[in-house]
């Protein structure tokens, strides 16, 4: 995919090649590696991907983003989930493993 603004890795990425930015957004995958605007860069798109936590996480947490593209809890009910955590974080920041939703 070619990146439409940086992209930096562990991030969940919309359809449109950039950072997710807010709840809701349709997900594609999570970023591998870091890129630069207009270059190609490599995502995970089904099964288990790593991505950063935004927030407090425990595994079994259906998942969305928060306005970075980092992994957050789901409220209930809420829609634009994307994964589940398979991994538990204790704060933001931290790299865990997630099962993609396809």
């Amino acid at each position: 995919m070619i990146a439409r603004d940086f992209i930096p890795s562990s991030r969940a990425i919309t359809l449109g090649g950039k950072v997710a930015s807010r709840r809701g957004q349709t997900i594609i995958g999570v970023s591998e590696t870091n890129a630069v605007q207009g270059h190609y860069f490599t995502l995970t798109t089904y099964g288990i991907a790593v991505i950063e936590s935004g927030k407090i996480i425990f595994a079994g947490d259906a998942l969305t983003t928060d306005n970075e593209g980092r992994a957050i809890p789901a409220q209930e009910c809420q829609q634009g989930t994307f994964a589940y955590a398979l991994e538990s974080a204790s704060c933001a920041g931290e790299l865990i493993e997630i099962l993609l939703n396809g």
